[in-house]
């Protein structure tokens, strides 16, 4: 929905380290695979056996064997355009994306394309991690395991964060000597586990500047070493009703975004949790685009009547929100711009596109 096409390289880094990386470009190229290695799948897989799925390996990857020839609409190692077509300055924006468990690093590409036509550069992080657990944990020991996944995970990032603040590495990366990363705005993104790991690397890596977007963030793994801090910049959660309960003996999922949403007082004014209706946590993933129906077979969702409104409209939530809170006018106070401004510009784009699906606010109670 922005002024340019979406380009695609791909950046490896030590440690087998693996990017995606979208960027603004004027020019059409050939696209991706969406497919990003032989094992995306079999995470996938993986995924589903933990959460309790007796499907055979080799029904399921005859069942998806169709992805492997699915496109992106990306321009693969397009030229970013000049620094003189940007809107918001001469620098370029960063957003940094850590994908939920079982997923990968292209498997948020609707999100990555809307980011980087508006002028944004989104480096997304592959990661891959253990799914099952060792048996017989319990409630603290999951909480623990996971945590020090999401250590790795942050370890994964901050090593991306480390290559892109030298700017000789972006302007090789680029091949363009113009090319300038605006590191005072720099943004994180995570979806489910990816939430957790994107919150904790936020909180803990100053470097981290712009905002901090979660969507349906798995939080368990992170609350003991973040209960009652702020994570200090505005925070967008966008949450779904899979995501409403509680592990077996744990901790409440919506309990804790909300807590997470209150303890960042500093930024009241520019947070926000809200949810789409009838959202579900694949949702917030390309895969409801490319397989409704086997997601509703897999049981991970429960209708596709709103799948594409639902898609778009978080979209053009997480867009809306980068550019308000990172570019938005400060008053003569001092005082950022709010959400309030956010909610009523996606509910303009929402009435004009004739989008039906409702976008529910969340009172967050105070603490």
């Amino acid at each position: 929905m922005g002024l340019f096409f979406a380009g695609f390289k791909l950046l490896k880094l030590r440690n087998n380290i693996e990017v995606s990386v979208y960027y603004p470009t004027t020019t059409l190229t050939d696209p991706v695979a969406y497919t990003p290695s032989k094992r995306a799948w079999l995470r996938f897989h993986q995924y589903l056996m933990f959460k309790g799925s007796k499907l055979p390996s080799w029904i399921f990857h005859i069942g998806l064997s169709f992805l492997n020839y699915i496109e992106m609409p990306v321009q693969f190692e397009g030229p970013i355009i000049s620094k003189e077509y940007l809107t918001h300055g001469k620098k370029f924006p960063v957003v940094l994306l850590s994908h939920g468990m079982a997923c990968n690093r292209n498997l948020y590409t609707t999100f990555a394309r809307e980011w980087a036509s508006n002028g944004y550069i989104v480096f997304s992080v592959d990661h891959e991690e253990a799914i099952d657990l060792p048996s017989g944990f319990t409630v603290k020991e999951f909480s623990k395991y996971r945590f020090t996944q999401v250590k790795k995970r942050k370890e994964a990032i901050i090593k991306v964060l480390d290559y892109i603040s030298n700017l000789d590495n972006i302007q090789d990366f680029f091949d363009n000597s113009s090319v300038e990363l605006d590191l005072s705005k720099v943004s994180v993104v995570g979806q489910s586990f990816g939430g957790a790991a994107a919150a904790y690397t936020a909180m803990t890596d100053k470097r981290i500047n712009g905002v901090c977007i979660l969507l349906d963030p798995d939080l368990d793994s992170v609350y003991d070493e973040m209960a009652g801090k702020s994570i200090n910049m505005p925070l967008l959660i966008i949450r779904t009703q899979s995501m409403e309960g509680s592990i077996k003996g744990g901790r409440n999922y919506k309990e804790m975004m909300f807590e997470f949403i209150a303890n960042n007082k500093d930024y009241s004014k520019q947070s926000l949790c809200c949810m789409f209706e009838n959202a579900t946590h694949i949702s917030q993933t390309d895969l409801v685009l490319h397989m409704p129906r086997e997601c509703m077979i897999l049981n991970m969702m429960t209708s596709v009547k709103a799948v594409e409104d639902i898609l778009i409209l978080n979209n053009k939530l997480t867009q809306v929100y980068l550019d308000t809170m990172l570019y938005g006018k400060e008053s003569a106070a001092g005082i950022l711009p709010n959400s309030e401004t956010v909610i009523k510009k996606v509910s303009a784009f929402a009435r004009k596109s004739e989008r039906k699906t409702r976008l529910i606010l969340d009172k967050v109670p105070s603490k």
